[in-house]
């Protein structure tokens, strides 16, 4: 199979499968795992506002924000994603094409060499830690650009063994695999 036809089988997973109290018992797990994973080093950290198909990370960032700086990606153009600190959720907007939550109070976006961490989503991981993206490269090029430690969460749909692979495709450095 092809990435995109991952992406399809994806789609037709959320349509079917998805409940809104699958996505909620999911984000919850999700949350629970990556807060583990989170040390006291990890002072600069990339989360995301999710989209329907994506674990709900919201009650983590107004967590973490109150122990460490948080940053929220933006789209820029046609190829580009930028980190913006966080402030408060009514200083974010929807935007772009795919209407996700983004900051609007833009200071310069931090250099991708000063966060520590970042929380990446994903449709699908691989056993190997490659991520089945929506195919726009965004996180692609953002996480070329940095040595962060990369956390992986998907709603775990689906189970992919190996994914095809790109030679820009990086893998995370760990994954949450939450199965219900």
């Amino acid at each position: 199979m092809t990435k995109q036809d991952y992406r399809r089988t994806y789609k037709s997973l959320v349509r079917s499968e998805l409940s809104a109290q699958h996505r909620s018992r999911v984000s919850l797990l999700v949350a629970e795992a990556v807060q583990a994973l989170i040390r006291p080093e990890h002072r600069h950290i990339g989360l995301y506002m999710a989209m329907h198909d994506e674990p709900d990370l919201e009650p983590l960032l107004l967590d973490l924000a109150t122990k460490h700086r948080v940053y929220l990606p933006r789209v820029e153009g046609e190829r580009d994603m930028n980190f913006y600190a966080f402030e408060q959720l009514d200083t974010l907007e929807r935007a772009g094409k795919y209407q996700i939550l983004e900051p609007t109070t833009l200071d310069a976006p931090i250099e991708p060499s000063l966060l520590d961490l970042i929380i990446v989503p994903a449709m699908a991981f691989d056993s190997l830690g490659f991520r089945l993206g929506r195919g726009k490269g965004y996180y692609d090029r953002y996480l070329a650009q940095t040595q962060a430690k990369t956390i992986g969460v998907s709603l775990g749909l689906m189970h992919i063994d190996q994914l095809p692979r790109d030679p820009w495709d990086l893998p995370m450095d760990e994954v949450v695999r939450v199965r219900l």
